[in-house]
């Protein structure tokens, strides 16, 4: 089968690797039918986070995909069935003809589901970043006695991760949402959903939340990119008692600064 290969950091290439097969009770073997980039992909191919392992693993980096199992050793997933791959995170996969999951990595997509439909199909693949976008929310706004005030959020970043954030900052009640990218298709999507858009660096971010806030910085910031210089900034904006949450990945397994001032 073809699949990516990443032999050091910076390089990317696709060759031929030979066909997983299930052999192990609870295991099968998943046809792709489509994968997407993830931005930890981006650091762990292009930047400072390869994993040891990531040379030796056929479709690495990629783990969010969806395809449909195409030989099974699993009574939960026989042969058939359309599945949202979820593999660990570090090993990866999905960026493969066929990949090798077992019965904790998938997750049963509705048995009327097209998978000749991709469309539908890649909708479905985004339901991996949004549960961890929706796990993220609720440990960046904990319930608290008494509750917080859901003022500002400040959302860096407007790609899929950033967009699913804005959406669930609205429904919990933020009265302002704040979303800042260097891509203004991203920010007219945003900008649709409701959200106040800063085009970076035509703007300056900074300047927008203490206007928009009278100087107090906002209740929550979450950084989405995974950039060392905008976790930096997120605590600079943040209001006294706010909340950061750190939801890009690190770039690299360097020690980076954080103004704790």
């Amino acid at each position: 089968m073809r699949a990516t290969h990443v032999p050091e950091t910076g390089v990317i290439t696709v060759r031929e690797w030979p066909t997983p097969r299930a052999t192990e009770p609870g295991t099968f073997v998943v046809r792709m039918t489509a994968a997407s980039v993830c931005g930890s992909d981006l650091h762990a191919a292009l930047h400072g986070t390869l994993h040891p392992m990531g040379p030796e693993r056929a479709g690495y980096p990629g783990h969010e995909g969806v395809g449909v199992v195409a030989e099974s050793n699993s009574q939960k997933f026989p042969e058939g069935t359309t599945v949202l791959c979820v593999p660990p995170g570090e090993f990866g996969g999905a960026f493969a003809e066929y990949m090798l999951l077992d019965d904790d990595h998938a997750v049963a997509l509705p048995s009327d589901l097209d998978s000749n439909d991709l469309t539908q199909m890649r909708r479905y693949m985004m339901a991996q970043q949004l549960g961890t976008c929706i796990y993220a929310f609720d440990l960046y706004w904990p319930t608290e006695v008494p509750a917080r005030t859901a003022g500002t959020c400040v959302i860096m970043g407007a790609g899929s991760a950033g967009l699913f954030f804005l959406q669930d900052a609205k429904r919990r009640g933020f009265k302002h949402i704040i979303v800042s990218d260097k891509q203004p298709a991203r920010l007219d999507i945003a900008r649709t959903l409701g959200a106040r858009t800063v085009l970076i660096p035509d703007e300056d971010l900074g300047a927008v939340v203490s206007e928009l806030t009278g100087n107090k910085g906002a209740d929550l910031v979450i950084e989405a990119v995974g950039s060392d210089e905008l976790r930096t900034q997120a605590v600079g904006i943040v209001a006294h008692r706010g909340i950061v949450g750190w939801f890009g990945l690190y770039e690299s397994f360097e020690p980076t600064l954080v103004p704790i001032f």
